[in-house]
């Protein structure tokens, strides 16, 4: 049986449910040129394919990760996270040494098997480039994570995470967040021209919309440094979630409301990089391509 709904949040939730989500419009609004998923689960990934935002394969595509995981990448320049010396069995699947304790589960690639396949490996290789190229362009990107909840428990595990201060909350213990140290390791090593977008996907006991025939979503973190912010989002979800795949149409759509913003936000993609390199390098050099006669 479910355990009852705590009416008083949702009365406050259901509020935020039938408004616009607010957004600062002067950062929402500026055209992004990339756009990322940092995992946690292949939610992300395949939520970018559906809207045609998914331009090519990156690092944390098809991957369980956690924010603690994604700082460490970065901060080591993916040097643990390419070394396959790393990589240990998980039952039938694929773990790291480092990785599999930072999320808290053996399996970190559910996918792949790079420990074994050359052409696994060359496929994590060519996403990792392609991050690295990217990032130092001008242009605003958009990084998007999003963490399955499933339990009360784990809720209140990824708010401390995820830096949403709840009642006993404080602005020092936000700061100083799993989260907040991604945005700022983001911010150290690659960009200062990003937003960094978070949702908790909550699903089954968790959900305060477990019972209703719409899901529920609300802003409960928004910060600005410069060029850079971070915005967390709750979503609510009427079904349940696979990792992979919403049960219901309806969370789907409003995980897709959340990517685009409100107000709406603007995608001008740039193409895969390594692919442009790779017709750079074709092209027959001369004057029209910059090349000498």
């Amino acid at each position: 049986p479910r355990s009852p709904i705590r009416s008083d949040a949702v009365e406050s939730l259901l509020a935020a449910a039938v408004r616009p989500l607010e957004v600062t419009a002067s950062r929402s609004s500026q055209q992004f040129v990339n756009i990322i998923s940092l995992g946690t689960r292949c939610l992300v990934a395949d939520c970018l394919k559906l809207m045609n935002l998914r331009m090519y394969s990156g690092p944390f595509d098809h991957i369980y990760t956690c924010a603690k995981m994604v700082k460490d990448c970065l901060e080591d320049n993916f040097r643990s996270f390419l070394d396959w010396g790393n990589l240990v069995r998980s039952g039938k699947q694929v773990g790291h040494r480092c990785y599999s304790h930072m999320v808290g589960r053996g399996v970190i690639f559910p996918h792949h098997n790079p420990r074994n396949r050359e052409d696994h490996r060359e496929h994590f290789r060519r996403a990792v480039e392609r991050f690295r190229r990217v990032l130092p362009s001008t242009g605003k990107t958009l990084f998007v994570l999003a963490d399955l909840i499933q339990s009360e428990r784990a809720l209140d595990r990824s708010r401390a995470t995820f830096g949403v201060r709840g009642t006993r909350g404080t602005r020092g213990q936000e700061d100083e967040s799993e989260v907040m140290q991604l945005f700022r390791a983001i911010r150290r090593k690659y960009t200062t021209n990003f937003e960094l977008l978070v949702v908790l996907v909550i699903c089954d006991r968790a959900s305060l919309a477990r019972s209703l025939s719409f899901p529920i979503r609300k802003r409960v973190m928004w910060r600005e440094e410069g060029c850079a912010s971070i915005l967390v989002h709750e979503l609510h979800c009427v079904g349940s979630c696979t990792g992979l795949k919403f049960k219901c149409s309806e969370d789907e759509a409003a995980l897709t409301e959340i990517v685009r913003g409100v107000p709406r936000r603007m995608f001008e993609l740039q193409s895969d990089p390594l692919q442009d390199a790779h017709e750079r390098h074709r092209r027959p050099a001369g004057p029209a391509n910059g090349g000498g006669p």
